[in-house]
Parts: C-alpha cells; structure tokens; sequence
C-alpha cells in the first residue's frame, strides 16, 4: 500500500504558537501559547527543528 502524501502547508507562526515563540502577548495568545509549550514538553518535544518536523508530520492534512 502507497504511503499517503500530505499537500497541506502549515503556516510557520502556527507552529510558532505551538512552541511559544514570538507571540503578540495578550490575554488569550499568551496564557495559550505557554500551556501549548508546556503540553508539547511533556511530550519531550522542544523548539528544536527536530520538534518541529515531528509536529508538522504530524500535522493533519487541511488540504481535503
């Protein structure tokens, strides 16, 4: 069986917000963006590009 293909392309800051980082601190984006991080941490996934590959595999396609 073939292996899927993903053609979806995920913005960069989206990840970003998913590791913390450069966010436009606020009420909402700050508390969020930390507890993503902390979540992704015990997932022993850091702002690494190691991390962020493994995140973007993982990433659902938004493609269709």
């Amino acid at each position: 069986m073939p292996e899927p293909v993903s053609q979806a392309l995920i913005d960069q800051r989206k990840i970003d917000y998913l590791f913390n980082r450069d966010i436009k601190p606020d009420d909402h984006n700050s508390p969020r963006a930390a507890q993503n991080s902390q979540q992704l941490h015990r997932l022993g996934l850091y702002d690494e590009l190691e991390s962020r590959q493994i995140v973007l595999q993982l990433s659902p396609d938004k493609s269709g």
